[in-house]
């Protein structure tokens, strides 16, 4: 039986790009900043509501962009030919990463969504597109 060779990285991306060698990486997995806080949100005779997920997750948009870039660019230099990179992420930014993907050299492959069939209560209805 062959052996497996399980390398695990849990820190942010740029504090492990000169230990990683170019062209190593068989998977990676992700979950970057979603970039969904806002300041407040008012609803229509209802109380104002706030969705704060933390300071990670506030960065203004321009220096989001400028993360994904320079993100992009590091992997795509790590990714083996062949590799996988999977990602959690808002839909709402999909398009910026795969941009900053295909603009590396990287190859957009598929969607996947996860269903959740038991998360935690809402308190607050505030889905999308609910009336």
């Amino acid at each position: 039986m062959a052996t497996i060779d399980i390398t695990l990285y849990p820190c942010r991306y740029e504090e492990k790009e000169n230990d990683i060698p170019r062209k190593s990486v068989d998977l990676i997995l992700t979950d970057p900043p979603y970039l969904v806080s806002d300041n407040d949100i008012t609803r229509t005779n209802q109380a104002s509501l706030h969705r704060d997920s933390g300071e990670w997750d506030k960065t203004p948009e321009h220096a989001y962009q400028d993360s994904v870039k320079t993100w992009a660019q590091l992997m795509s230099k790590q990714l083996k030919v062949g590799g996988s990179l999977y990602l959690f992420i808002s839909f709402r930014q999909s398009h910026i990463w795969v941009e900053a993907f295909e603009n590396n050299g990287l190859q957009f492959g598929n969607v996947l969504l996860w269903h959740r069939v038991n998360p935690a209560p809402q308190i607050r209805q505030t889905r999308c597109w609910r009336n």
